[in-house]
Formats: C-alpha cells, structure tokens, sequence
C-alpha cells in the first residue's frame, strides 16, 4: 500500500514536470530512475547477506552437532567450509595457516571444531571489540553533554549505523586487500 502510494506520487511528479518543462520531466524521471535502482541494489544486498546470514547459521548448528557426536569427518567438512568463508578475509590469514597446520594433528572432531572457532574469531572479536568500544566513547561523551534525550537517540542511532558501515567497510577492505 505504501509503495503504491509513493510510487503514485512520484509518477504525479514526473507527470507535473513533463508539463512545466520538457528538461525538468527528463530529469525528474532519470532521478525516478535511480532511486529505484539504487533500492534494487540495496535490496538485492540485503536479500544476499541474509541468504549468507542462513547458510552460516546452519554451518553453526551443524558444528554444534558436530561437537556433541564428536564425528571428525562432519568437523573436516565444517572447518574446510570455515576456511573458504574465511579466505575472503586477509585479517584472518595468520588464522587460516595456523588451523590448516593444526588441522591434521587433531584427531577428535570436536577439539577440531573448537580450535577452528578460537583461531578464526578470535581476530573478528577483536576487531569487533575496538570498534564497540571507539563507539562507546563518542556516545558516552555526546550523552554527557546533551541536554535533550531527543539528540541522546538520534546520535547512538547514528553511532549504530556508522558501527555497521565501519565494519562491513573493514571487512571489505579485507578482501580488496586479499584481491
């Protein structure tokens, strides 16, 4: 109902401006024109992320089952997924020889699956911990300082989203670097 209502409302538009100018129409429907691409990006993204966002959780329960069977063939398939996720990564290079150089010489899969979770997250928590906590001081002092609760919400909202684009940009800068 909203989209029709907006996309409605952006066909008047265009339509009033075709009937001003000619020039103010053409314009009018190339800005139409990328907005709405711009939203098929942002949504195929998200649809994208999502989609990895699923196959990681069930990578997550099949390690968790992994680790109750102790099956050392299920861990080798799940840490060589790990591997390949993390292979896009070049934080994480360090990471990957040590547990391919470990990998062979452990023999039951549920030490296999723990050491595959210490030696890949450990450098994202840290990653993820520095930049919470760079967060966290600007909040902290823009939170002291204000006077109103309203600009209280809007700045840790926006401290939010810059944390998200901060670490979706450090990751991709990972894998511009490994590219």
């Amino acid at each position: 109902m909203i989209l029709l209502s907006a996309g409605l409302g952006v066909t008047g538009l265009i339509e009033d401006l075709f009937a001003r100018s000619e020039g103010l129409g053409i314009l009018g429907s190339a800005l139409a024109f990328a907005a709405a691409l711009a939203l098929a990006v942002v949504a195929t993204r998200e649809t994208l992320g999502l989609a990895r966002l699923a196959a990681i959780e069930k990578m997550h329960q099949r390690a968790t089952a992994a680790l109750v069977s102790d099956d050392r063939a299920e861990s080798r398939v799940i840490v060589q997924d790990l591997l390949k996720i993390a292979h896009q990564n070049p934080q994480l290079a360090r990471a990957r020889a040590t547990l391919q150089g470990h990998a062979e010489d452990i023999i039951d899969g549920a030490d296999l699956i723990r050491l595959a979770e210490r030696e890949l997250m450990t450098p994202l928590d840290q990653e993820a911990r520095r930049l919470i906590s760079s967060a966290a001081q600007r909040v902290s002092i823009v939170t002291a300082v204000s006077p109103r609760a309203v600009i209280d919400v809007l700045f840790v909202f926006a401290a939010s989203l810059r944390l998200i684009r901060q670490w979706r940009g450090s990751m991709a800068d990972g894998r511009a670097r490994s590219a």
